[in-house]
């Protein structure tokens, strides 16, 4: 009869999605908890990302400043060199001198002597 099979369509139905709701349900429930683990885990992906922003920052703060101090260090190498030139020259410059005062204080003397020997 037409009842009886649409009956039987019907129970047969109803047990294949029982079959079929007893797979599923323990696979939403996982489903479920991983999505809850995955949100816990990107929260902490999250922090640990805006902590790296932070530290990329600061590195990127000490290589700016890295930077300015080796340009500094270069400068003050250039002026230290300049200044040992300069002291070189100076040095020459006073050892000239010294035989140059050598010379003027016996130029004194003789002539401290004629002006003695000329007026007597």
């Amino acid at each position: 009869s037409k009842a009886a099979h649409s009956l039987a369509s019907w129970i047969y139905a109803i047990e294949a999605y029982d079959r079929v709701a007893k797979i599923v349900k323990p696979k939403k429930e996982a489903l479920k908890k991983a999505r809850a683990e995955f949100a816990v885990v990107q929260g902490k992906l999250e922090v640990a990302q805006a902590e790296l922003r932070k530290v990329e920052e600061k590195i990127g703060a000490l290589n700016e400043n890295l930077n300015m101090m080796k340009e500094r260090k270069g400068s003050l190498e250039h002026k230290m060199e300049e200044c040992n030139v300069k002291l070189e020259r100076a040095t020459v410059l006073l050892g000239g001198l010294g035989g140059e005062k050598d010379r003027w204080t016996q130029l004194a003397q003789e002539l401290g002597e004629r002006i003695h020997n000329i007026t007597g």
